[in-house]
């Protein structure tokens, strides 16, 4: 079988991403596509039924945007132990008990990565200081995450189908 990617460039490369130009044998010009790392989203529960979110700027978009906490899997570390602690830095929660709820690419168009999806029961931490002044946290009832959603202000497609996976997955009983 003939290769279909023939080559593959680095155009660009900071920090946050690379961006990698492929050769495709039936493109005629290359292909690019954006390095990023894996994150990891989760939606966590407290023992009142409420759910915990977080609202902050995202400048991609230049707004506001209710989201789960979610965050960069950093080197080294696996995707059960980055979504508890991207939960506790943001929020000052404390899983209890974590079900992945599994791996999915984020955009098979451009990016490469992917986003780890889970839902935990959570406990909040007496004494927690907040670590990321920039993100508010916030509790609401699983109705008020359906509204939010229906009002596009919770644009992020993988954590609105993380809310679909929760409920189709009968979690939040």
């Amino acid at each position: 079988m003939t290769a279909i990617i023939t080559a593959r460039n680095v155009v660009f490369d900071s920090p946050w991403m690379r961006v990698i130009a492929k050769d495709v044998a039936f493109l005629p010009t290359p292909f690019f596509t954006v390095d990023v790392p894996d994150y990891t989203a989760i939606c966590a529960r407290v023992p009142d039924g409420r759910i915990v979110l977080v609202r902050q700027f995202r400048a991609t978009i230049e707004e506001y945007c209710w989201e789960f906490p979610a965050g960069v899997v950093d080197p080294g570390e696996t995707p059960d132990v980055s979504a508890p602690r991207e939960l506790m830095e943001e929020t000052g929660h404390r899983a209890t008990r974590l079900v992945s709820l599994g791996s999915f690419c984020a955009d098979t168009g451009r990016l490469n990565n992917r986003c780890h999806q889970y839902f935990c029961d959570a406990v909040a931490i007496d004494g927690w200081v907040q670590q990321e002044p920039e993100v508010e946290r916030h509790l609401v009832t699983p109705a008020e995450v359906d509204r939010l959603i229906a009002a596009g202000e919770f644009p992020t497609m993988q954590h609105v189908a993380l809310w679909l996976q929760v409920k189709a997955a009968g979690l939040l009983q």
